[in-house]
């Protein structure tokens, strides 16, 4: 029994080692490229590519031109004095809605974030121009020959506000990009710095003139100076006079971009409110109250007033070219 066990247990240990040895290969295999599978190398190109969309960011420079439309709306409380009848005594100079031209011209910046939202700031030179014409009607009680009468005059003239400010757009801009277009929508503030100025005023029908007191063409002695001045107590007004006044606009822009390679072509369509413009007329206009007519001193009248430089809200287009980097 023994010479014949023993071959036995001696094959099942030869096959059992050469059974195992093979399986072992294959697990130190998978070993030595388990690391590899588990952490790609970086620095690919997809990653690279990756990070690139996580934060687009393209910025704009460029100068836009333009002009447009400006608007004084109706103050309130235009009757400001008492006279001699007790009527009430108004300055139809800029009483009413009033409207003008703007021309613009300056430079900006603007940034473009996720394709989707933007940021641009401007620096724009505007002019600002009011106009109107004024029909003068009003009934005075004259004295002729020592006699008293009522007596209604009329007249024309013509004024002008004109003035330049430096305007500060701060938009924030959802922005749609569509292929070598982008469209935007911008809303912010806008701050406007007034430098110049000036007016005009000008008799256009109805002025009388002259140097001789004895032909009784006006009440007032001091006004025979030659100069064509309005008929009846109201020849002591002579000149409309502009103060610089600062503003704060709400600016409301749509704007289309047309892409051409680094270079955009800018069109915008602008509106901006005054919330600095005042509603009473006699905080947008200056007059010297004591020649302002009252009950008690009736017979003075006003011989100037000073315009405030700003408009209701002003509007437009501008157009450009910018550089995209």
């Amino acid at each position: 029994m023994l010479p014949f066990r023993a071959p036995i247990r001696r094959t099942f240990r030869s096959v059992r080692v050469l059974t195992l040895a093979p399986l072992a290969a294959l697990v130190l295999a998978a070993l030595a490229q388990g690391p590899a599978v588990a952490a790609p190398p970086t620095g690919t190109p997809a990653a690279d590519a990756n990070l690139q969309k996580a934060v687009p960011a393209r910025f704009v420079m460029g100068v836009k031109f333009g002009g447009g439309g400006t608007l004084w709306d109706s103050p309130d409380n235009t009757k400001i004095g008492v006279d001699e009848q007790g009527a009430g005594f108004d300055m139809p100079i800029f009483n009413e809605t009033r409207a003008g031209y703007t021309i613009s011209s300056g430079f900006f910046l603007q940034g473009v974030f996720f394709d989707h939202l933007g940021l641009e700031v401007g620096m724009h030179f505007v002019q600002h121009t009011l106009l109107e014409e004024v029909k003068w009607t009003y009934t005075e009680l004259t004295t002729i020959n020592g006699n008293q009468n009522l007596r209604t005059f009329e007249a024309k003239s013509e004024e002008e506000l004109s003035w330049t400010a430096l305007h500060v757009p701060i938009l924030v801009k959802a922005v749609i990009p569509a292929g070598k277009t982008r469209v935007s929508l911008g809303v912010g503030p806008e701050f406007a710095f007034s430098s110049w100025s000036r007016t005009k005023y000008k008799i256009t029908e109805g002025g009388l003139s002259s140097t001789d007191p004895s032909d009784n063409a006006f009440p007032r002695t001091n006004c025979y100076d030659g100069k064509t001045r309005l008929p009846g107590t109201r020849c002591d007004f002579e000149a409309v006079k502009a103060k610089d006044q600062d503003s704060i606009y709400l600016a409301v822009v749509f704007g289309i971009e047309i892409v051409a390679g680094d270079f955009i072509i800018p069109i915008d369509l602008h509106w901006s409110y005054n919330f600095s413009q005042e509603k009473d007329y006699l905080q947008r206009v200056a007059i010297d109250p004591d020649t302002i007519p009252q009950p008690g001193n009736a017979s003075v009248r006003p011989t100037e007033l000073t315009l405030n430089t700003r408009d209701s809200m002003y509007g437009g287009i501008r157009i450009g070219i910018a550089y995209q980097f």
